[in-house]
């Protein structure tokens, strides 16, 4: 987990966690996207 989230950080991205009851946990990882960059 700490891999990850130094790894997601870098990409000026977010991680966090989230207990699911009955299921486990979920883990939600937000990547920022620039449209204009995408273009170039």
């Amino acid at each position: 987990m700490a891999l990850t989230q130094t790894l997601v950080q870098g990409l000026n991205g977010d991680i966090s966690a989230e207990n699911v009851a009955g299921s486990g946990a979920r883990f939600i990882l937000w990547f920022p996207f620039n449209a204009e960059e995408q273009d170039q």
